[in-house]
Order: structure tokens, then C-alpha cells, then sequence
């Protein structure tokens, strides 16, 4: 695996688990069973755990509001 290739997965894995922590500190529900208490540590679970979905938006795509 490439270098560039690895830092673009660890980006979008930290993006991604920020994202994540952010809804679960909201009050979404956790998505798998964890002695952590944190959310970041909650998000990266289940990240891990394949338990979140994520897509790409296509180019010219605008976020829903």
C-alpha cells in the first residue's frame, strides 16, 4: 500500500469517527456495546465494526441542510 494511499484512508477514518462522535455527544444511539464512555472512542468501535456508513459525494453534490 502506497503512503499517500494510507493517509487518505487515516483521513477519512478520522473524518469520519469526528463526524460520528459529534452525533453520538448530540444523543444518537451507539451502534455497538462498549465499556468505553467516550464518544470519540464509542465512534472509532464502530467504525471498526463496520456498524457506520459513509459516501462520498459526487462532484457538484451539495450537502442535504
Amino acid at each position: 500500500m502506497s503512503t499517500v494511499w494510507a493517509g487518505l484512508k487515516y483521513a477519512l477514518a478520522v473524518a469520519l469517527a469526528s463526524k460520528r462522535a459529534h452525533q453520538i455527544n448530540r444523543g444518537a444511539a451507539a451502534r455497538v456495546t462498549s465499556k468505553h464512555n467516550k464518544p470519540t472512542s464509542l465512534a472509532l468501535e464502530e467504525i471498526a465494526a463496520a456498524e457506520v456508513e459513509y459516501r462520498v459525494r459526487e462532484e457538484g453534490e451539495t450537502a442535504k441542510t
